[in-house]
């Protein structure tokens, strides 16, 4: 007997071993592809319709509720009926009763159905309604064949079936999961920092704070020498005494840049009020040391001393260049 009419070029019949077999051999002879398939029974042939009676007295003691969405009986070609004791009566029926899939699919087409999905792995369903439908309109979905499955199959399946106009609803795949709209989110801040091997950057460019800083070129300072007051160089001891101050301040002023550069400041002050100015040095001519005589071993006898200026002479000559000791002093510590 016919089993399945699957599509207009595939028919599966079914029956005993012995028949089939022969059906075969007349099926080859005529010009036909044919070839038998292993099989537990002779499902949907009348070999198998007592287990049917058996499978209906189980569905008695079950619960069966109408459907909430038409189902198509392939034994019928039309959906199940809603009442329950007829859903049980068509599901038992169902065991001995020949597939007429081929009918089924003519007949969801005509109700208006265009969007096939194939629900499990392959796509021999999915390929004979295209051998069913033809040329007419219609969209086949594969949800697992050879060359996807699993999780990414579904996914790609549900995705064919919104570009084919269904109503997709896929608030259930994020739901426990910490799911994010690209269109609604808040923008990602990129990267904020650039590390090298010499300093911390921010994004920007601009270096955080408390970051350490790159080295600034330390600015020479050149401090040019201080007149005399009335144009006349000095000589002697008041051109020592101001060769002195004049590199104590050089010094005390070259400390103080570095320390500013170091401590990172912007830039050096201001100047002080000008301070007296310092008669310039000239070269002092030094007494030659005087000839010491060697002594007798029995008394050494002392070299008499060199004469120096009395100290008054010297305070004078620095009070005439207008240096009083407030000044001195003040130029040391400037």
């Amino acid at each position: 007997v016919t089993a399945n009419r699957n599509s207009p070029r595939q028919t599966v019949i079914s029956g005993p071993t012995e028949a089939v077999t022969k059906a075969v051999g007349h099926l080859k002879d005529a010009g036909l592809s044919a070839k038998p398939l292993q099989v537990a029974c002779a499902f949907h042939s009348p070999l198998v319709a007592g287990a049917g009676e058996e499978f209906a007295r189980t569905l008695q003691s079950m619960y069966v509720h109408a459907p909430g969405l038409p189902v198509w009986a392939n034994s019928t070609a039309r959906p199940y009926d809603t009442v329950p004791h007829a859903v049980r009566a068509g599901l038992a029926e169902q065991i001995g009763s020949p597939v007429r899939f081929a009918e089924q699919i003519e007949s969801m087409y005509e109700a208006g159905a265009r969007v096939f999905t194939e629900v499990g792995p392959g796509k021999v369903l999915t390929s004979l309604v295209s051998a069913i439908l033809g040329d007419r309109p219609h969209s086949t979905v594969t949800l697992e064949d050879a060359r996807r499955g699993g999780l990414y199959g579904f996914l790609a399946g549900v995705a064919q079936l919104a570009v084919a106009g269904a109503d997709v609803r896929t608030g259930k795949l994020y739901q426990g999961r910490d799911a994010v709209d690209p269109e609604s989110a808040t923008p990602v801040k990129p990267a904020g920092w650039t590390v090298d091997g010499q300093l911390v950057r921010l994004a920007d460019g601009t270096i955080p704070p408390n970051a350490l800083r790159p080295p600034r070129p330390v600015t020479e300072l050149i401090v040019p020498e201080s007149p005399t007051a009335d144009g006349a160089p000095l000589s002697g001891p008041d051109a020592l005494v101001a060769e002195f101050l004049r590199t104590s301040r050089e010094m005390v002023n070259a400390q103080r840049d570095v320390l500013l550069s170091y401590l990172g400041a912007a830039g050096l002050p201001a100047a002080a009020a000008s301070l007296p100015s310092l008669p310039s040095a000239a070269p002092v001519a030094l007494p030659a040391a005087p000839a010491t005589e060697t002594a007798s071993a029995a008394a050494p006898v002392a070299a008499s001393a060199p004469a120096v200026p009395a100290a008054p002479a010297a305070a004078a000559s620095a009070e005439s260049a207008g240096l009083s000791a407030d000044a001195v002093l003040e130029s040391v510590l400037s």
